[in-house]
């Protein structure tokens, strides 16, 4: 059985995941859905380390920053800028969380992301010739 420790380190390493890839969209599918396995995973580690107060309170700071109303990052971004792609949305979502996961000071491994995301990169390049 895992620790609570544990348990919070892997859902540091997963927010990361979504930092690091160059695709976020494959982990949500929609910008929609990469703020909701933002959130969920954030909401989880915060529950999981006892800080749940202070990630709503830094989350609704930054949406009031944004002046996103009672919306999310993805909505308000997809309401002020109809012309946006998912893409261009998603990053929006992303820079936001990430905000939110500096101020919180969530554990983000670097090191061992910058190194899984460089391997995966590797196997892409001999897998496409590159």
């Amino acid at each position: 059985m895992k620790t609570t420790a544990e348990i919070a380190a892997y859902l540091a390493y997963r927010i990361g995941c979504i930092y690091y890839h160059d695709r976020p969209l494959s982990y949500g599918g929609t910008p929609a859905g990469v703020e909701l396995l933002l959130d969920a995973y954030h909401d989880i580690w915060a529950r999981a380390e006892s800080r749940e107060v202070e990630l709503e309170s830094i989350w609704r700071a930054e949406l009031k920053q944004e002046d996103c109303g009672t919306g999310e990052f993805a909505i308000h971004y997809s309401r002020t800028h109809p012309e946006a792609d998912d893409d261009e949305i998603a990053q929006y979502v992303i820079e936001h969380w990430r905000r939110v996961t500096k101020q919180l000071r969530v554990p983000i491994p670097h090191r061992q992301l910058e190194q899984d995301f460089a391997d995966h990169l590797q196997v892409q390049k001999k897998r496409f010739n590159w």
